[in-house]
């Protein structure tokens, strides 16, 4: 086998773990786990030569809206876009639309709210660490 076939066998066994580690994060949580899945997007997307999504040509809020939908990944991407020096990383903004689109998620189905919410997310995290 050739260098170059090796370099490319271990370039698809990284992609098709990241995809798995993606699907896992959609799978357990759909909602959550921003960070995550924004790194295993972020390096399936340079890998596979993908173009990032310009959520600043966006006219239209309907088609942002759809574009971004419950993914916190996708919000922290367009925030990142339109405020280029807030000084905050993608990974930090994906965590924290995660965290306010699972309570968005919450409240519309008549469940958590305020403080509970709190207690519901250092739950999930001693779940997330037992895992």
């Amino acid at each position: 086998m050739t260098k170059l076939a090796k370099v490319t066998a271990q370039r698809d066994e990284l992609l098709e773990a990241l995809k798995e580690i993606q699907r896992e994060c959609e799978a357990d949580y759909p909602m959550s786990h921003g960070a995550m899945k924004l790194i295993a997007r972020d390096a399936i997307r340079k890998a596979e030569g993908d173009a990032m999504i310009d959520y600043k040509r966006m006219s239209a809020p309907e088609d942002f809206f759809n574009a971004v939908g419950d993914d916190a990944a996708k919000w922290a991407d367009a925030f990142i876009q339109m405020h280029p020096d807030c000084g905050l990383d993608e990974s930090i903004m994906a965590g924290w639309f995660a965290n306010a689109i699972d309570h968005s998620c919450d409240v519309r189905a008549g469940g958590i709210h305020n403080g509970d919410h709190l207690q519901h997310l250092i739950d999930w995290e001693a779940w997330l660490w037992t895992r």
